[in-house]
Order: structure tokens, then C-alpha cells, then sequence
């Protein structure tokens, strides 16, 4: 078992805190893939183009032309049985706003942004930087799939507890809600429409 953090906007942390979020889809890259022998290597973005994926629960195979498998990629987050803690916007009191966030000593209370309104003036940080120590939330992983993006299902979007759907102003559905949000994260890298391949994980909580 192997513990990864996984970074959060504010909504999605309440949606999780709050038990409507179960799901989440993160971009596949091939980074990092294990080439047949043993050998690691990585590769750009981009080669996603020119390399068939065939999905295989919680890793995939590329293939440089059909029928032959060059290397496997395996879901950077891991698989079943591992957690995942979360990382979210935060900030310490202003005794410590000097410190790099590895300085800042644990048990020092942590404001964080999904519970605004909070005190004012606080030095708000990148949810990138929240160490270990101060994430309060860990969940267990229960299935990794390789997919399309356009293979989400409706009750799949309803897992992802986009925002739009919280709100009374918004007249679509599950599905439209998460395309806003996916293209609202993800536009520069990789938007709705060129569908590309993610890693589709489901969790459970573990705390709040």
C-alpha cells in the first residue's frame, strides 16, 4: 500500500467532505513508462498521438504499431487498496508567513480556503506546498480504469461532483456540468473535445 497526494480546488474538497464526490479523472501521460525489459523511460506528451493505449484495469499497454506492446504504463496515483491524501489552498498564521512550508513545524494550526470565510489577510497558499502533516483528507482507492474521456457515464459525472450542478442558475445535467468543469481545469492541456485518455479513480473516504 502506498500513500499519494492528490491536489483539490476548494468545491471539490467540500464536495468530498461532504461525501458526493467518489470519483475523480486525472490526464494519462506517458511519463514514466516501464519499456519491455525493465528499462524506464520517459516521453513527451505529444507521443500520446502516435502510441495506441490498450487499457488493462489500473495500467495500460503502449503499442508502436498494432499487435506489438513497447512498454506498460501504470496509473501514477496507484491501484486498488492505496490511499490518496488530499492537497488544498492553505495558509498558517502570520508568525509563520516568512517560512518556505517545509519550515513550518507540525501541529501549527492550518486555515483552509475551502472553509472560507475565514480570518482576513492570511498568506494563502498553493495547495501544491501542504505538507503531509497537514492534509485532512485520506481515502482509500476501490477501482482505476484507463478510459476516454467521453466514456463517462451520467451516473460517473454525478460521481465527479462537478459545481455547476449545485447551483440553482445551472438548467443542465451531470454530464454538462462536468464538461464545464473539465475545460474550465484542463483547456490548455487537453479540452473536452479532443477526448483524451485519463485514469477514472473511484475512492472511499477514510476521514473527513
Amino acid at each position: 500500500m502506498k500513500e499519494t497526494p492528490i491536489l483539490y480546488s476548494a468545491p471539490m474538497v467540500r464536495a468530498r467532505a461532504e461525501g458526493r464526490k467518489t470519483q475523480t479523472r486525472r490526464i494519462v501521460t506517458p511519463k514514466h513508462f516501464t519499456a519491455h525489459g525493465g528499462a524506464a523511460w520517459e516521453r513527451d506528451a505529444k507521443d500520446l498521438g502516435r502510441i495506441a493505449l490498450r487499457p488493462e484495469g489500473w495500467r495500460c499497454y503502449l503499442s508502436a504499431w498494432p499487435g506489438v506492446s513497447i512498454g506498460t504504463l501504470r496509473c501514477p496515483f496507484g491501484h486498488v487498496f492505496d490511499r490518496l491524501w488530499t492537497r488544498e489552498t492553505w495558509a498558517a498564521p502570520h508568525a509563520f508567513d516568512h517560512m518556505k512550508p517545509s519550515e513550518i513545524p507540525p501541529g501549527t494550526r492550518i486555515h483552509y480556503r475551502a472553509d472560507e470565510p475565514g480570518p482576513s489577510g492570511l498568506l494563502w497558499r498553493p495547495s501544491i506546498f501542504l505538507p503531509r502533516w497537514a492534509s485532512r483528507g485520506l481515502d482509500e482507492i476501490t477501482d482505476v480504469r484507463v478510459q476516454r474521456l467521453h466514456e463517462i457515464t451520467l451516473a460517473d459525472a454525478r460521481a465527479e461532483a462537478p459545481p455547476a450542478c449545485d447551483t440553482a442558475a445551472f438548467h443542465g445535467d451531470y454530464l454538462d456540468s462536468f464538461r464545464m468543469l473539465w475545460d474550465a481545469i484542463n483547456l490548455d492541456r487537453a479540452p473536452w473535445s479532443s477526448n483524451p485518455w485519463v485514469w477514472a479513480i473511484t475512492f472511499r473516504r477514510l476521514n473527513p
